[in-house]
This record gives structure tokens, C-alpha cells and sequence, in this order.
């Protein structure tokens, strides 16, 4: 083929602006995918960032919750002997009560 006739000449330049465009839709769409991953990396920073904070009062709370807790068993376990000394006090007094109904 005569590369240097106008006809394929003609031809050759239509290739070209076609290469042309079809290669500016190309980086336009590359362009704008890239916009939409820099976009959809910032909403799923911010979803981080937010579950984060969720976690770290939910950690929190549990630690509050763990030192009540402690606090309740401690303070549970101080009242056990005034808790065994009650239960002994209502066993004398049904024992008493029994030995005056006798």
C-alpha cells in the first residue's frame, strides 16, 4: 500500500484523531476512577476513624463496668461476716422461738 496517497493519508489522519480521542476518554475515565477511589478512601477513612472512637468508649465503658464490679465484690466480700453473723443471729432466734413454744 502507497502510504503517501491521499487517500490513505486521509485515512491515516481520521486513525488518528480517533487514537486521539479514544485515548482522552481513556484518561478522562482513569482521572475520574481515581477521583472516585480517593473518595471512597475518605469516606472509608472517616468510617474508620468513627469506629475507632466507638471502640475506644466501648473499652472505656468496660472498664468502668470491670472497676464496679471489683468494687461490688470487694464490698460484698467485707459484708460477709456481717452477713454470717445475721445468718447465725436468725438461727439462735428460730432456736430461741422453738424453745419457747415448748
Amino acid at each position: 500500500p502507497d502510504l503517501s496517497s491521499p487517500g490513505n493519508e486521509i485515512d491515516l489522519r481520521i486513525e488518528l484523531i480517533d487514537a486521539k480521542s479514544q485515548a482522552k476518554k481513556d484518561r478522562d475515565r482513569l482521572v475520574e476512577e481515581m477521583q472516585r477511589s480517593r473518595n471512597e478512601r475518605g469516606v472509608l477513612g472517616n468510617q474508620i476513624e468513627h469506629l475507632k472512637a466507638q471502640l475506644s468508649n466501648c473499652n472505656a465503658k468496660i472498664e468502668r463496668l470491670q472497676e464496679d464490679k471489683d468494687h461490688l465484690e470487694l464490698t460484698l466480700e467485707q459484708q460477709q461476716p456481717i452477713m454470717s453473723a445475721h445468718q447465725r443471729l436468725v438461727v439462735d432466734l428460730q432456736k430461741e422461738r422453738e424453745e419457747s413454744r415448748r
